[in-house]
């Protein structure tokens, strides 16, 4: 059976810039340490953010995300990476 996976806004390891960032994103999966969050980042082919970085995200946490998106984009895209993450949710960065 073949999985479903959309296409990142940004290349896996490319730097975002916060000034950049704000918007809605979908979270695939946080984690305390950031090679995990890495590691996941690149199974799946999008980017990392440091939690810290965000206002609305909580501190502490490295989170392997696709984004920035508007909100109805980011809603779209939430459903369509449950086939891949099973609790993918949206949320808003500022």
């Amino acid at each position: 059976m073949m999985t479903f996976a959309p296409t990142p806004s940004s290349q896996a390891g490319e730097p975002v810039k916060v000034a950049q960032a704000c918007g809605w994103y979908v979270v695939l999966g946080c984690f305390k340490r950031y090679r995990p969050a890495q590691r996941r980042a690149n199974n799946i082919g999008v980017i990392v953010v440091d939690t810290n970085d965000y206002p609305n995200f909580r501190n502490g946490w490295f989170c392997a995300v696709d984004g920035p998106h508007s909100r109805s984009r980011a809603n779209q895209l939430r459903r369509s990476w449950r086939g891949t993450v099973a609790d993918a949710y949206a949320k808003s960065a500022c």
